[in-house]
């Protein structure tokens, strides 16, 4: 998990489409830690990782909370403005149905 921060360290100067399209891919992996590594690293390099946002928009209704904070957290630093309905339930205390 550590070695996918130390990747996005070195390619967000270089291929930072390689990059994103990884890390969305890892946003599908069994263990919610890497599901929250990926969120936190897209939501880093903002809107160069806006392609990402409806795999993130998902998340927003996953069980666990954490994988939802870092969901919600990399939709702000991404800037995806179609994500503030499942935000704005979120912050009410609302269930999000998030269908992509």
């Amino acid at each position: 998990m550590y070695s996918a921060r130390a990747l996005a360290n070195l390619t967000i100067r270089s291929k930072t489409g390689e990059i994103v399209s990884i890390l969305t891919q890892k946003l599908a992996a069994d263990d919610w830690r890497m599901k929250t590594f990926a969120a936190e690293i897209l939501g880093k390099l903002g809107e160069k990782a806006s392609s990402a946002a409806p795999v993130l928009r998902k998340l927003l209704g996953h069980e666990n909370g954490e994988v939802k904070r870092y969901a919600a957290q990399a939709l702000g630093r991404i800037g995806d403005e179609s994500s503030l309905p499942e935000l704005t339930a979120l912050l009410k205390g609302e269930e999000v149905a998030v269908t992509a």
